[in-house]
């Protein structure tokens, strides 16, 4: 999947996950709205697993310490729940 651009910032993906740090800068970058706290989140935690049992899935999200994709990678459904 090729990259894309919000305001002009670009959104990094690795197969079907996309850097949820990469949304969280072309949203403003707010500490409230890291994606840590996000991943955190029961309702997050809740989705995670119910993606887990209901798609063909093989993880819902990614998170990377160091190296060239460091950062969290989440699917698409946990882009939308960010962006709620």
């Amino acid at each position: 999947m090729p990259n894309m651009s919000i305001l002009n910032c670009t959104i990094r993906t690795i197969g079907s996950l996309f850097s949820l740090n990469d949304l969280h800068k072309a949203s403003g970058g707010s500490s409230s709205h890291k994606p840590a706290n996000f991943i955190r989140l029961d309702t997050t935690q809740e989705l995670i697993d119910e993606i887990g049992r209901c798609s063909d899935l093989s993880n819902a999200y990614e998170a990377n310490r160091g190296g060239k994709n460091q950062g969290t990678w989440v699917c698409r459904e946990l882009v939308y729940a960010y962006a709620m």
